[in-house]
């Protein structure tokens, strides 16, 4: 999980800098934050829907026996 985090922080970064107008981003820039970030975002939501399933399949066995 704590990668998936990582992955984000760039983006924030470079969206930070240039909304206080410190540096302007480039193409390029936004391009590989942005892949980065979904790559990040992606796991996370992997780990939410793996971590549903299991509890789910808790929830299901301890109400069937």
């Amino acid at each position: 999980m704590m990668v998936s985090l990582l992955l984000i922080v760039p983006l924030v970064i470079d969206g930070g800098w240039q909304y206080v107008k410190k540096r302007e981003s480039t193409n390029n820039r936004r391009l590989v934050t942005g892949i980065l970030a979904g790559i990040g975002t992606d796991f996370i939501l992997y780990n939410i829907v793996v971590l549903g399933i299991a509890h789910g399949r808790a929830v299901v066995q301890h109400l069937i026996s």
